[in-house]
């Protein structure tokens, strides 16, 4: 019989009290969490969010019906920065794993967020980067939490590229974007970021990261910023609009 480690035992009895007294249970699905991986969401759930797969633009990441290389959109229009590159698509339990993380500031959920992003930046992302930085959060929220940022450290940390943090801000309260139709979300962005260190950002590489990917305006906002200095912007975000 394999003899267990006095640590390891602790384990298993803390976790049997939590089972017994307090009856965690899935923010998305109700059902109990009975194994020691399952925080915040259970294990069926977690098996639903998958990456993309099948063809994509290869600049902007959008989904394709064929074997083309380039949507329509960035074929007339082509985005400001290299290339966007997404985990998966923003519905299902990805769609309501980010929103838990961004609105119910469920913080445990920022791990196995920032691991899709980790696994993305390792599996389709071979370009050297001198920054990472993050599309800013309202200052309006007046949140502690960022949860761009916490995600980000965590793709930092383990790439070991530098984490630029305080440069890229936001400068006044907007509108939601999803709230807008097209024209009015280009207007609802006209001068609400900002670089504190313009410098900083001269003739980079910057790997800039966002949660979810739907229009592109409020990225490419950013990146145009980065791009004024001469910087090279590549963009990673964990969903993708259908």
């Amino acid at each position: 019989m394999k003899k267990h480690s006095p640590r390891f035992l602790l384990a298993e009895a803390a976790h049997s009290l939590r089972l017994v007294f307090f009856d965690p249970r899935c923010r998305r699905c109700g059902n109990s969490l009975v194994f020691h991986d399952e925080i915040i969401v259970c294990r069926n759930c977690v098996g639903e969010v998958l990456p993309v797969s099948g063809p994509v633009c290869l600049r902007c990441g959008k989904m394709l019906n064929d074997s083309a290389r380039l949507c329509g959109d960035c074929m007339l229009r082509p985005p400001v920065f290299v290339r966007n590159v997404s985990f998966g698509l923003y519905k299902g339990a990805l769609r309501e794993f980010i929103l838990l993380y961004k609105y119910a500031e469920l913080h445990p959920l920022r791990r196995r967020l920032g691991g899709y992003l980790l696994e993305l930046f390792e599996t389709q992302l071979d370009e050297r980067f001198d920054f990472i930085m993050t599309v800013p959060q309202d200052p309006a929220r007046h949140r502690e939490f960022d949860h761009l940022l916490e995600m980000a450290k965590i793709v930092a940390k383990k790439s070991g590229i530098p984490l630029l943090k305080k440069n890229l801000v936001k400068r006044r309260k907007t509108e939601p974007q999803s709230r807008l139709p097209l024209k009015q979300r280009l207007r609802n962005l006209d001068g609400a970021f900002e670089l504190k260190r313009p410098r900083q950002v001269s003739a980079k590489r910057i790997l800039l990261i966002d949660d979810v990917f739907t229009t592109g305006t409020t990225i490419t906002r950013c990146a145009e910023l980065l791009i004024r200095q001469g910087a090279e912007v590549t963009t990673l975000t964990l969903a993708r609009s259908v």
